[in-house]
């Protein structure tokens, strides 16, 4: 099986001005990005999911602070996950 080398590069984004911050990425593979990409939210009994658009983008628009794993799966290929945190004081940053 594949291994995706996603690319996200707003894994640790989020904006600082509500109580509920945003999350927006990309998933890129060989410089393209791949829809129809499910990525999953989740934080406690929380989970949260969308679908990547024609470009390879997700959003999701309302977060609680703190921290969140996000997975992101595609048929033929490897799921990867990592765990991030999302507030005021996240840090922009990309995954490889």
């Amino acid at each position: 099986m594949k291994r995706l080398k996603w690319i996200l590069p707003a894994l640790l984004f989020a904006a600082a001005f509500a109580s509920a911050a945003e999350h927006r990425g990309q998933v890129i593979f060989n410089g393209f990005g791949i829809p129809g990409a499910m990525v999953t939210m989740s934080s406690g009994d929380q989970k949260i999911a969308t679908v990547t658009d024609a470009r390879g983008e997700y959003w999701f628009p309302n977060l609680a602070d703190g921290p969140w794993n996000i997975r992101i799966e595609m048929q033929a290929f490897s799921s990867i996950q990592q765990d991030v945190i999302i507030g005021p004081e996240s840090v922009a940053g990309n995954g490889n």
